[in-house]
């Protein structure tokens, strides 16, 4: 009873629950600190952006990852890894994958109240 409550708390409350950055526990933050610090963590790095995967955005990574495939092997001369690499490179799911999810952990080291997030990069489905 308990347990459940406390998992209704977590749902409905002002409270959330962030995984932390260096024990692998958990933190309490207001949500509302929560979603700022994410917004700022989207919003200020120009490396991250939102994208609406498209026909026309898969060919342009296709295109890239193709030529940084043939740049690598040119220097590595190594026609046989080329192809193994491009196979996978024209492959449409494996360019869907090379798109990441930008999750984070709530850093630890901040003072009382104070909410920063980590980024973690996650591109799982990736070989590339």
């Amino acid at each position: 009873a308990i347990t459940a409550l406390g998992f209704q708390f977590l749902r409905f409350g002002k409270w959330g629950c962030g995984i932390t950055d260096k024990d692998g526990g958990f933190a309490l933050v207001p949500k509302s600190a929560y979603v700022d610090a994410r917004l700022r963590l989207a919003g200020t790095q120009k490396w991250y952006k939102p994208v609406a995967p498209s026909y026309e955005h898969e060919m342009d990574i296709m295109r890239d990852i193709g030529v940084c495939v043939r740049d690598l092997c040119n220097v590595l001369e190594d026609r046989q890894l080329e192809y193994a690499m491009m196979h996978k490179a024209v492959d449409a799911q494996a360019v869907r994958n090379v798109i990441s999810t930008l999750n984070d952990t709530v850093k630890t080291h901040k003072p009382p109240g104070e909410v920063a997030l980590r980024p973690l990069h996650s591109s799982v489905g990736s070989a590339l």
